[in-house]
């Protein structure tokens, strides 16, 4: 044979296997999109049964349980971490952790699921669901029920076979009665689900101030022989769900970027960049099913605030055929802000078509273009006919982006931790100098009333720290992600000074803090106190205290955002809070010259505080350096309080 036909041969060969791989590919493809659809229409089945109630339409079920990565989790609220991305050396399969609670029964009876908003809370509820149907034996049973519905009490208590029942709660974040009074709702929840074998509910984490105010005791009696010593009550157990890992995303893209397409390798790639520069997206699987589109656009997103803007810009472009795209953002902002009033009315988180007509017909002419709306929209269609938000964490941004244009109606509402979130990521993002505008009149506005204060991450109030520990909270303001702190402009905006003599009182909405800073006189002595008078309170008005070491850092972040800084005088020494162990207390100074004293022993010297010009050296005293220095040692009278909106109203 010759060459040539042997080259075309070879070629043929390879080309036949290419097409033969691409088809198994393909094949492989429409199989599992088969799956997808077969267990949604399965589930969708359901709906009207007691035991799957949720405003979950096809659409809803297909895309959750399509190609559904299961999650990790830990017992570790991961919320403490400044990147959410490298959270946990502890980790385990969310399914496997909950197969075992649910195997145990009675011992871990009661179990609360937590995670940010769009980690997968719903579909972690609707894939386990499925899950359980093939996992478990005959004789047990599931199921499960949104706290979004008005009728969640009817439905839990209508549902028969109770002690073989597992009942999956979801959303108690969106529970109406729970937005008002948490305490309450979970009791009467805990109660009326007192007979079933396992009860799993699921809830944002930032729904609870912090971790030390989630419950962990029900209420609800062991009626089963104990252990002498044994608790009395069952406790309510917690999971927090975690962000991908790093296989988890590989995994991800893997299905979304297949090798057998042309592009495959290349978008990969792409796409691999894009998770690693936009934390985000690990951290929210709902904003990851966003990156084939970002890849195939080839945009550059960073913030929060820009990521869903350009989720609802898909959406706008996907629906322009029948409506024009700003009449089509600005009814989703009107209704997103009138279903989130209702919802804080308690009167739950969808809207009546009536009501929806009425606020487009104030916007368009041609109302009966709302008949278009899609399953796949954002603002989709439940089983009895009500709009909806596919997300809340949707409606949290139009929220947000109808207070950016000029909705009053924001301000006098309360905003959630993501709205926050939101919110501050704006002032990072490129926005329209109108929305700039308006969002420094959100700054302007009764910061109780939405409850943005804190603004930011707030600093950690005093504690026993290390050198690692200070070289973090100097360098805070460079941090990105979801800790970002508010931009240079707000963080002026934020600040407000009083001079009273040789006191100054210092207000700092962005943190929630009130400072009181003593300077020192010509003469030398000015408003100078020793360790032990502080100590002993002698100096301290009552709510005052000394501050941590990053509370300190706040202060000359935010005193040179006012150009203020003389406020702090260098050369002196001021205490603070924090402990470097057993009565090992902590002395700072401002400025690049290390102050001497035989009193005290350096510590850390002159490091640089991120976004200022200004340098703090700390120092320990206590009585293993020289135990004169509690009365010998003058520090300039310094104390920080909660609370920084009282005086700043009207300025």
């Amino acid at each position: 044979m010759a060459a040539g036909e042997i080259l075309r041969f070879s070629i043929q060969i390879l080309t036949a296997i290419a097409a033969l791989v691409f088809t198994i590919f393909k094949i492989t493809a429409w199989v599992a999109e088969y799956k997808s659809t077969k267990k949604a229409k399965e589930l969708q089945s359901k709906v009207d049964d007691s035991v799957f109630a949720g405003p979950f339409t096809e659409a809803e079920l297909k895309d959750s349980l399509s190609e559904y990565v299961v999650p990790d989790c830990s017992s570790m609220n991961p919320a403490s971490e400044s990147d959410l991305r490298f959270v946990s050396d502890v980790r385990e399969s969310v399914f496997a952790v909950v197969d075992r609670i649910v195997m145990m029964g009675a011992e871990r009876k009661y179990l609360l699921v937590l995670a940010d908003s769009g980690m997968g809370k719903t579909s972690f509820c609707l894939n386990y669901y499925s899950h359980f149907l093939k996992a478990h034996a005959a004789g047990k049973f599931v199921a499960l029920v949104s706290l979004a519905r008005d009728d969640v009490i009817l439905r839990v208590s209508s549902i028969a076979n109770k002690r073989d029942t597992t009942i999956i709660l979801d959303a108690l974040d969106e529970d109406a009665k729970a937005i008002r009074d948490s305490d309450a709702r979970i009791r009467e929840i805990l109660k009326v689900t007192s007979d079933f074998q396992t009860v799993i509910i699921t809830c944002r984490s930032q729904f609870f101030r912090d971790t030390a105010s989630i419950p962990t005791d029900t209420g609800v009696t062991v009626i089963t022989p104990r252990k002498g010593g044994d608790r009395k009550t069952y406790n309510l157990n917690h999971l927090f769900l975690l962000p991908f890992s790093k296989a988890q995303i590989e995994t991800y893209l893997r299905i979304q970027f297949p090798l057998f397409s042309f592009s495959g390798i290349a978008q990969r790639r792409k796409a691999r960049e894009l998770v690693s520069s936009i934390p985000e997206l690990a951290l929210r699987p709902m904003l990851l099913e966003l990156l084939p589109d970002l890849v195939r656009d080839k945009v550059a997103v960073r913030e929060l605030y820009e990521l869903y803007s350009y989720m609802v810009q898909k959406w706008c472009e996907r629906e322009r055929d029948w409506i024009d795209s700003d009449k089509l953002m600005s009814v989703s902002r009107q209704t997103a802000v009138a279903i989130y009033t209702q919802q804080i009315e308690g009167q739950g988180d969808r809207i009546s078509p009536a009501r929806l007509r009425g606020i487009a017909e104030s916007i368009s002419e041609v109302a009966d273009d709302w008949g278009h709306l899609e399953n796949r929209s954002l603002l989709n269609r439940d089983g009895a006919g009500n709009f909806k938000f596919a997300h809340r964490s949707i409606l949290e941004f139009f929220f947000v982006d109808a207070a950016l244009h000029d909705d009053a109606s924001c301000l006098s509402l309360p905003w959630t931790d993501l709205m926050r979130e939101i919110f501050v990521s704006v002032g990072h993002s490129n926005v329209d100098i109108v929305r700039s505008d308006n969002a420094m009149k959100v700054l302007n506005s009764d910061l109780r009333k939405t409850r943005l204060v804190p603004l930011s991450e707030p600093p950690a109030e005093p504690s026993v720290v290390t050198v690692d520990i200070m070289a973090r909270a100097a360098n805070r303001r460079s941090k990105s992600g979801r800790k970002r702190l508010i931009n240079a402009r707000w963080r002026a905006q934020s600040i407000t000074v009083r001079d009273e003599g040789y006191y100054s009182y210092v207000y700092d909405n962005e943190n929630d803090l009130t400072w009181k800073i003593g300077s020192a006189s010509e003469d030398g002595v000015g408003y100078r106190v020793t360790i032990a008078d502080v100590q002993t309170g002698k100096v301290l008005k009552s709510g005052y205290r000394t501050p941590s070491y990053e509370e300190f850092i706040t202060l000359i972040d935010g005193l040179s955002s006012v150009c203020r800084s003389e406020l702090l005088s260098e050369n002196e020494y001021y205490l603070l809070g924090d402990q470097l162990g057993d009565r090992r207390y902590v002395v700072a100074t401002i400025g690049n010259t290390l102050l001497a004293s035989s009193l005290i022993k350096p510590v850390d010297k002159e490091r640089p505080v991120a976004g200022t010009q200004r340098f703090i050296s700390t120092y320990m005293a206590g009585i293993y350096s020289d135990p004169r220095v509690f009365t010998d040692l003058g520090v300039l009278d310094l104390s920080v309080r909660g609370g920084s909106l009282e005086r700043t109203r009207g300025r």
